[in-house]
């Protein structure tokens, strides 16, 4: 019995990239999830240069950058030990909802006070809270 063809082991085939992208493509959810963990991924990796620069520009100790950026490794680590456990017990859909819910009850906040501030800034109307 002759056996399959094995792929070089220096990476994929275009084939198989070509395929993927077929099936991330065809199924809603896939292309959804896609692009908003794409889009998310790269506001994250924004906001972390953004800390880094203000670290260095507000004249902290240099030990405070790697500090800031080993957190984000051991950040990475800890969910990737978690998303094994999660994966078994939550329904990728599911949790995938979830976590999109979380980000924009987090971010809801933070929208609004900035909101209020510029509001109070342009002097339109009297606005009760605090800019943060």
């Amino acid at each position: 019995m002759p056996q399959p063809p094995v792929e070089a082991a220096d990476g994929p085939s275009r084939r198989n990239v070509v395929e993927g992208m077929r099936v991330v493509w065809t199924d809603p959810f896939l292309r959804a999830s896609t692009a908003m963990i794409g889009l998310s991924n790269v506001v994250i990796q924004v906001v972390l240069l953004l800390i880094l620069l203000e670290l260095k520009n507000s004249d902290h100790p240099p030990w405070t950058v790697g500090l800031v950026l080993g957190m984000a490794g051991v950040g990475g680590i800890a969910g990737a030990a978690l998303a094994t456990w999660l994966i078994a017990r939550i329904p990728s859909q599911l949790g995938y909802r979830r976590a999109l819910w979380a980000w924009t009850a987090a971010g809801a906040d933070r929208v609004q006070r900035q909101s209020l501030c510029a509001c109070r800034v342009l002097g339109w109307g009297r606005l009760r809270g605090r800019c943060q």
